[in-house]
């Protein structure tokens, strides 16, 4: 089963999942996420890279889990006033396993 969820700006196609899962998956990056075009090296041309960030370290492991990427924690300057945060990023061609960006 192939179920597609359209954001405003390009369409995420999530395989063999399930529609609740396709759903949240979309308002996590609908709200918490960007998509920008990324050039990993000088001379190659941008793809797309999927940014998500968030607080919730378990929250940011279950995407994962779902469609790929790599966390990363955020240096955290006042842990006396702020949360540490934390970086989901996608930087591959189709955006992670099961996913497809077009």
């Amino acid at each position: 089963m192939v179920e597609s969820i359209f954001l405003g700006y390009g369409t995420i196609c999530i395989v063999e999942d399930e529609v609740w899962e396709a759903s949240y998956i979309a308002g996590i990056i609908d709200g918490e996420g960007s998509i920008t075009l990324t050039r990993m090296h000088e001379k190659e041309h941008r793809r797309p890279t999927l940014t998500i960030a968030s607080t919730d370290k378990e929250l940011l492991l279950y995407v994962q889990s779902l469609i790929g990427g790599v966390i990363n924690n955020k240096k955290n300057y006042r842990p006396e006033k702020h949360k540490s945060s934390y970086t989901l990023n996608i930087k591959n061609k189709f955006f992670g396993k099961g996913i497809i960006y077009f």
